[in-house]
């Protein structure tokens, strides 16, 4: 044969290779493929996605609510998250003009329950009968008001009650006050104050002075009450009994002979319910049925430490008393102290499941699937369990989370958490996702935010968020649409690899280090939905071993349909293999297949040897170790997808 024909033969030889490779290649949709640009920018079908949520019976214990121990207390068996500090005018300014807080605090022990996140309530005194004679007014304040009160010794109990119509008293008492204010209004370690400037053990009443108690009426009393009302601006107040200075100021109340029928019940909740007539001063006091919808109810058990009140034949109207009085808290003479016969401790737990309130998120709603840029539509239930609301101006939050369970984004609820009284409410939202949110799957958090520690510090009574300051509410899956641009899959703690489900293309991740994940557990890094209309190419570097996980995937009306691989079989021939069929092309003499580390070749050799390619499945050029690139290219948008993955394998 001349040079002439021999020539042509070579060219048509390498004509016809090409023209099968391009049959072969076409047929499985190798590097790009047709669609309608209205298949092109359909998005993918949103629907609702509902949870539904149990409850635990779990006993919690939350800010604010519960049982409320003496602050100088220790090794108490029971959970708590408030002490009660009671203190006297005598210790806090003992002399005048000077306040003790340094001697109060230590008392107390503030710092000690400051570093361990515990809320106080305070209480100051005038007259707190014990067992011996004492004032607990200042010996100075005493000399200044000339004595005049009352010394008492009955049933065993004495003390001193100073006459509160003294104007002196009523100076030196808005002095006191004010300079407690100055200290602790904006500390944020104080909960409540209850006004117990008035009466034995500040409760409002003289009883143990018998019938002439020279108790002061509404006039007086309320010179007492409004230095608190002007200066403990931030503070929540409390009185023992309704007056109308604390009606018209929206307090709390505090009953200190919970669980003893007689003056809970006959006492206490009818003067909440109905008003009284105070039969001291023939004065009538309002009604403040609903005052715990504003501010809480507290107090503490009778007969200390009131654990007669836990046995199984007087439990039910100890519940009912909760349930009666909307109960946020009650101490510091409570059954906390002492180890509890198990029936007793049962008990308990229930009432504490009851006081205050408690937060259950029933169920969510919302789209499956959303878009970055796009508006996260839903709504979660939230059910208060308790017999309270909730105090503070906590906002509630949701936050989305991904991969490696850092938060990617935050939103604030438009809701005011304290308007959820016992019962349920359904939260809309309607949140704008950042246009850079990467895809994938998302778990979505709420929780209620601190506004001092800037932290989630409630937990919910959700099945599964035990000892969680938030409550997971579901899934949602953010997906990519065309034009969008990210560059985030590089991630030096993870192994990435590649998934084909018949359906989509996923990109997967794992973390390295086995302890943040259980085993064999992935997460979902970055889903190719509806990806027709997109070039997607991978491409090899410096493989390790023989190149047979070279895939082209090829999406069509919206799902992934086939998977080709390109793999060498010697220096004559070359595998192409589809998932409906495969074909191994043989080529002639004088065309050769060379596979080298970094691209399979198809070239001929001339007359010289000299090697001349034809074709070339090529790898990506760049530095480092070996890596396999994805590059996602949006056909007729000026934009695309690209990124480096560090480990990689094919699952069909």
């Amino acid at each position: 044969m001349d040079e002439r024909k021999m020539k042509s033969f070579i060219l048509i030889n390498i004509i016809v290779v090409l023209c099968l490779l391009v049959i072969l290649i076409l047929r499985c949709g190798f590097f790009s493929f047709k669609s309608s640009k209205e298949d092109r920018v359909n998005r993918v079908k949103q629907e609702d996605k509902v949870n539904v949520f149990q409850e635990s019976d779990r006993v919690i214990t939350n800010p604010y609510i519960g049982l409320v121990m003496d602050s100088t207390s220790e090794n108490i068996p029971q959970p708590f998250s408030m002490v009660y500090a009671g203190v006297s005018w005598r210790e806090m300014e003992p002399q005048k003009g000077r306040i003790d807080f340094q001697a109060f605090e230590t008392k107390i022990r503030y710092d000690h329950w400051k570093e361990k996140g515990i809320k106080f309530v305070i209480r100051l005194y005038l007259d707190y009968p014990s067992d011996v004679k004492h004032m607990d007014i200042p010996e100075w304040v005493y000399n200044e008001i000339q004595g005049k009160g009352s010394w008492y010794d009955k049933d065993g109990q004495k003390g001193f009650s100073p006459d509160y119509n003294n104007k002196l008293l009523i100076k030196y008492h808005l002095d006191l006050i004010k300079a407690l204010s100055e200290r602790y209004d904006k500390d944020g370690e104080i909960a409540f104050v209850e006004i117990g400037s008035i009466g034995q053990w500040g409760e409002w009443h003289n009883s143990l002075l018998g019938g002439n108690n020279n108790f002061p009426k509404t006039n007086i009393t309320d010179l007492y009450v409004e230095p608190y009302l002007d200066y403990f601006k931030n503070k929540i107040l409390l009185m023992r009994r309704p007056f109308q200075i604390a009606k018209d100021n929206k307090m709390g109340l505090f009953n200190d002979s919970f669980g003893d029928d007689f003056q809970t019940n006959d006492y206490f909740l009818n003067w909440v319910n109905n008003g009284y007539e105070d039969p001291n001063i023939e004065q009538q006091n309002p009604s403040m049925k609903d005052f715990w919808t504003e501010a809480p109810s507290g107090g503490e058990f009778a007969n200390y430490p009131g654990d007669e009140y836990l046995e199984d034949r007087s439990i039910e109207s100890t519940i009912n008393m909760v349930k009666n009085s909307h109960t946020s808290w009650l101490g510091p003479s409570n059954p906390g102290y002492v180890k509890l016969e198990d029936d007793k401790q049962r008990n308990l737990s229930k009432l504490l499941n009851l006081m205050g309130y408690r937060y259950t998120v029933t169920k969510s709603q919302y789209l499956d699937k959303n878009y970055p840029g796009d508006k996260l539509k839903g709504k979660i239930s939230l059910r208060n369990s308790g017999v309270a609301p909730f105090y503070f101006e906590w906002p509630l939050y949701l936050s989305i989370n991904y991969i490696n369970k850092s938060i990617m984004d935050t939103f604030k609820f438009d809701y005011n958490i304290k308007k959820l009284l016992p019962g349920s409410a359904d939260i809309d939202f309607d949140i704008p996702l950042n246009k850079s949110l990467s895809a994938g799957i998302y778990n979505m958090n709420v929780y209620l935010l601190n506004p001092e520690t800037k932290k989630p510090e409630i937990e919910f009574a959700n099945t599964g968020s035990e000892e969680s300051k938030t409550c997971s509410v579901g899934e949602t899956e953010v997906i990519m649409q065309y034009p969008y641009n990210c560059n985030d899959l590089k991630n030096n703690n993870y192994y990435n690899y590649i998934d084909y489900f018949g359906e989509k293309l996923t990109i997967n991740s794992i973390p390295k280090n086995k302890e943040q994940s259980s085993e064999n557990q992935c997460f979902i890094y970055r889903n190719l939905l509806n990806s027709d209309g997109y070039e997607i190419k991978l491409g090899l570097k410096n493989p390790n071993s023989n190149i047979k996980n070279y895939s082209i995937e090829n999406n069509t009306d919206g799902n992934i349909q086939q998977i080709i691989n390109i793999n060498y079989v010697d220096n004559n021939a070359l595998k192409i293999s589809c998932d409906k069929e495969s074909s191994i092309i043989k080529l002639p003499a004088n065309i050769m297949i060379k596979k080298n580390k970094d691209k399979i070749r198809i070239f001929n050799l001339t007359e010289n040897n000299k090697e001349e390619d034809i074709f070339n499945i090529k790898c990506k050029d760049e530095n480092s170790v070996s890596q396999i690139g994805l590059r996602v290219k949006f056909k007729e948008e000026n934009s695309q997808y690209s990124s480096v993955i560090d480990d990689f394998s094919i699952v069909k």
